[in-house]
C-alpha cells in the first residue's frame, strides 16, 4: 500500500485531489531534506509552505515557507541517516489524525475529496502536531482555514 492511500483511509476512504496528492509528495521531499524516517505534520506544513507560490489560497492564508521553516527547524533536528529513495515511510499518529480531521472536515461540508485546504484545516484542527504549531506561530488559525475551505471548497472537491 503507497502512501497517498495509507493517507485516504485515514482520511476516512474519502480519494485526495490531485493537488492534495502533491502536496503528500511534497511532504515526503521535506521529510528526505531532513533525513527523517517518517512524515510528520512538519513535513506537511514545510510543504504547505513551499508551495504556496503555487495556490492563491495558501497565499490568501499568509504561509510563508521562510518563516514556516524557521519554526520547524527550531522545533525539530534533522536526522542522522539517510532514507532510503522510494521506501515508504509511516506517518506519525499526528499525522494520522490530521487526515481524519481533513475528510471528516470535507465530509461535514459535503465534498467529495480532500483537498488542500482541507489537509490545512485538518492540521489547525489537531492542534498538537509541530506543523499546527508551525502555522499558528504564523497567524493561521482554525477558523480562517475553515473559513478559506468554505470559500475554494468547490474548487478543491
Amino acid at each position: 500500500m503507497d502512501e497517498v492511500t495509507t493517507a485516504e483511509q485515514d482520511a476516512g476512504g474519502l480519494p485526495f485531489t490531485d493537488a492534495a496528492r502533491r502536496l503528500l509528495a511534497n511532504a515526503r521531499a521535506e521529510s528526505d531534506h531532513l533525513r527523517h524516517e517518517y512524515i510528520g505534520t512538519e513535513h506537511l506544513a514545510l510543504a504547505l509552505a513551499r508551495q504556496s507560490g503555487d495556490s492563491a489560497s495558501l497565499l490568501r492564508l499568509g504561509v510563508d515557507w521562510e518563516q514556516v521553516s524557521s519554526v520547524v527547524t527550531g522545533i525539530i533536528a534533522p536526522g542522522q541517516s539517510a532514507p532510503v529513495l522510494g521506501k515508504e515511510r509511516p506517518f506519525t499518529s499526528r499525522t494520522k489524525r490530521g487526515f481524519a480531521l481533513a475528510g471528516a472536515s470535507a465530509r461535514a461540508l459535503g465534498h467529495a475529496a480532500v483537498g488542500v485546504e482541507h489537509l490545512v484545516l485538518g492540521l489547525m484542527r489537531e492542534r498538537v502536531g509541530i506543523g499546527a504549531q508551525a502555522l499558528a506561530q504564523h497567524g493561521l488559525t482554525e477558523a480562517g482555514a475553515l473559513e478559506q475551505v468554505r470559500r475554494t471548497g468547490a474548487e478543491s472537491s
